[in-house]
Formats: structure tokens, C-alpha cells, sequence
């Protein structure tokens, strides 16, 4: 992640400055104790530099490194970067929705990458990654979801990935639509346009019956949805029917929104 921040205009860092990332952090974290508080970006700045200290050359660069991070620490994301991770938060949400900046997000989705494996690492996780083509669009997202769906199985975790066109899938690289679709052995189709329906079929090997259900399922706003679900070798159309509670919490519909 620091690597990301450090990085300018898609320029690659050197062994070098790498080196003194990672002797950055040994420095940060040999003393500290089972019991030490959470160190922040903040507290790895003041390790940069006094590994730097070492000679002239490495001095130099790590004043250059602590100033592209301070672009980060010391901006408008400074108060998010700065803070401890809620490691202990059962439910966390973040929304990226107004991240248009593509070095800012290919940031965000390196941080959101480590809290996520780090939440793995400490026990069972779910991870749901809803409109996921925003995710797809930057070299690190795509990364993300590729490692997330090739391991998290393996981790006693799970992956949801949710996108409201298959195109999002279908324009992926081979090896990453065949990492998603190889690693989901549950699978929702909610009703579909006529123009996804040949695309939905395509990218999931759908036999005639199968298109035929997906082409026939049923919505009505406000009262159910149909879909159709892939569970291992069991093929069914189920009905969702939300409570009003449920209804309200999920709706995106302008004239909900705006009742008060």
C-alpha cells in the first residue's frame, strides 16, 4: 500500500526505495508488543526517517518517499489514512462512489485490499463487492477481486461480487472472468434486458431450458423479484418477496428516497 502512495504518475520505484519501505516497517513494528497501540501512517513516517539516516543517498530518499506520502497524511484524506483500523467493527461498509481520482482510488482499494486480508486472516469473512465494475476499472481493483476469488475459499471465507450488467464480466480479461466465474459455485440471475440475455447465456454456458427460465422470470416493483439460481448441480427459480422494512431499507427508487 505504501508502495501505491509513494508511487508518482505511474512510475515504478526503484530496489532501493523499496528497500527502505520495508526496513521502514521492521523498524516500526520490532518493538512493539502483543499490547502496543495500532501504529498509524503518522508513526511509520518518523521510521522512514530514521532509517534514512543511515547515509546521505538513503537520506535523500526518504525525505523524497515522506514527501509523497504527506500528499496523503497531510491532505483531505489525511483523517482516514491517519486513523486506526476498526479491526474489531463486525460490519464495516465503504463506499468509493465519490473516488474519481485514479491515483486516489488505486490508494483506497490497496488499503481496502490489506484490511480485507488481514479480516480473513482473523477469521471467517464475507466480502460484497456490489456495483463491481467501478472495482474492475483499476489495475489494483482488478487484482483485488482476482487474489479474493482464487483463495478466500480456501480461508474458510466467501466472495459476492454484484453488477447489474454481464458486459462488466464480459470485457474482463480471460484470466480474471475465468478466476470469478471457475471460483462461484452459487450463482443469482435476477431478470435481464433482451440485449443481456444472449450475453448472459454465452458467458454462463446456459442450455436451452436454462435461457429459457431466465428469459421468463418475473418482476414487480415494490411487491417481488424473480431470479434464477445456480447452486452446484441444483437449477431453480426463486421468488423474492421483501418485507416492508426490508423494502425501505434496500429501495433506490427516486420517489422513496425523497418521501420523508
Amino acid at each position: 500500500v505504501i508502495a501505491i502512495m509513494a508511487t508518482e504518475k505511474g512510475k515504478p520505484l526503484d530496489r532501493q526505495d523499496k528497500r527502505l519501505i520495508s526496513l521502514a516497517v521492521h523498524h516500526l513494528y520490532k518493538p512493539l508488543t502483543i499490547d502496543s497501540p495500532t501504529p498509524t501512517l503518522a508513526d511509520w513516517l518518523q521510521s522512514l526517517r530514521a532509517v534514512g539516516e543511515e547515509d546521505a543517498d538513503s537520506q535523500k530518499r526518504a525525505n523524497h518517499l515522506a514527501k509523497q506520502i504527506q500528499f496523503w497524511t497531510d491532505g483531505d484524506y489525511g483523517p482516514a489514512f491517519l486513523r486506526n483500523r476498526m479491526r474489531d467493527c463486525p460490519f464495516q461498509v465503504y463506499n468509493l462512489e465519490h473516488i474519481d481520482d485514479p491515483d486516489t482510488e488505486s490508494v483506497v482499494l490497496g488499503i481496502l485490499s490489506s484490511i480485507i486480508s488481514q479480516s480473513i486472516r482473523y477469521g471467517r469473512t464475507v466480502v460484497v463487492l456490489d456495483e463491481v465494475w467501478a472495482v474492475f476499472k483499476s489495475e489494483v481493483g482488478a487484482e483485488l477481486v482476482n487474489n479474493l476469488y482464487r483463495t478466500v475459499r480456501k480461508l474458510g471465507s466467501c466472495i459476492w461480487t454484484i453488477s447489474q450488467s454481464m458486459r462488466d464480466y464480459l470485457e474482463l480479461p480471460s484470466s480474471l472472468r475465468g478466476a470469478i466465474l471457475g471460483n462461484s459455485p452459487v450463482k443469482f440471475f435476477l431478470k435481464q434486458t433482451s440485449e443481456e440475455l444472449d450475453l448472459v447465456s454465452e458467458v454462463f454456458q446456459l442450455n436451452a431450458s436454462e435461457a429459457q427460465q431466465l428469459a421468463k422470470l418475473k418482476f414487480e416493483k415494490g411487491q417481488y423479484s424473480e431470479m434464477l439460481i445456480f447452486s452446484g448441480d441444483v437449477h431453480k427459480v426463486l421468488r423474492l418477496s421483501p418485507t416492508p422494512v426490508e423494502l425501505w431499507l434496500a429501495t433506490s427508487d427516486k420517489n422513496d428516497v425523497d418521501f420523508e
